[in-house]
């Protein structure tokens, strides 16, 4: 699910693009440099199997390899939906086979992230949505159903992305698809990094190092999109150092 990075499959996706600007320090570092954090989320894994921390391995498949796979189908969708808009026949073109167009790209991020037989509302699972679902119960974010918020509004989302999809001029020349899509898929990445944040400031209380090592890999980079000066504090904080927990109220 990550690995395919270093081939290029996710280049120019803007939820992977920052993750590898956030990695790298931000501005003035090359292409080349980019490429070397490529790998961060089998790396991150695959030390934690290594080491035996329990857990943490497959914890950290979740938050860094599905997460990211699951934003890259998203992108996916408006990017075939664009595609196409443009008069390209993507089978032709031979797009991957795995993905037949915007509605299966969706299919399969939802797939990706409520996992195969999850209970709505339930956080046993291993899955993003039962991950979410254990980050809203720390927090008491769960809606009225019983369901985590951020579940809620991707589910709502989806299904928003679903009915746009339905039209019989959806991605055809001339339609206005790729934007609701684009829209739509920045809503939804928004909501997805959700239970990262919360995961991470449940791991800062809990000093719990490993986790705040893994979240922080997740959450810190992509807040490279925001003000610059929080960005460099927090990768200093967490990132470039071990977390010291006097640092709490600063970091939080």
């Amino acid at each position: 699910l990550s690995t395919g990075a270093v081939d290029g499959k996710f280049d120019g996706e803007v939820p992977f693009v920052f993750q590898m600007y956030g990695l790298a320090g931000g501005a003035g570092h090359t292409y080349e440099t980019y490429e070397s954090f490529a790998t961060y989320a089998d790396a991150f894994v695959n030390d934690a199997l290594k080491e035996q921390k329990g857990a943490l391995g497959p914890e950290a498949a979740v938050a860094l390899n599905v997460w990211m796979y699951a934003a890259h189908v998203l992108t996916i969708a408006v990017e075939d939906c664009a595609l196409e808009s443009s008069g390209v026949n993507l089978d032709i073109i031979g797009r991957d086979e795995a993905l037949g167009g915007s509605a299966d790209a969706l299919e399969i991020f939802i797939a990706f992230w409520i996992g195969y037989n999850q209970a709505p509302g339930s956080d046993d699972g291993s899955s993003p949505y039962a991950m979410a679902e254990r980050a809203a119960t720390l927090f008491g974010t769960s809606g009225p159903n019983g369901e985590a918020k951020a579940n809620a509004a991707i589910k709502s989302l989806f299904n928003e992305a679903q009915q746009v999809l339905s039209f019989p001029n959806a991605c055809r020349p001339g339609s206005d698809t790729v934007g609701q899509l684009w829209g739509i898929l920045h809503r939804t990445v928004s909501q997805m990094q959700v239970p990262l944040v919360q995961q991470l400031i449940d791991a800062l209380v809990r000093e719990d190092q490993d986790r705040i090592s893994l979240y922080a890999k997740a959450v810190v980079p992509q807040m490279s999109s925001c003000a610059a000066s929080t960005y460099r504090r927090l990768k200093e904080d967490l990132l470039d150092r071990t977390y010291d927990p006097t640092k709490f109220v600063d970091v939080l």
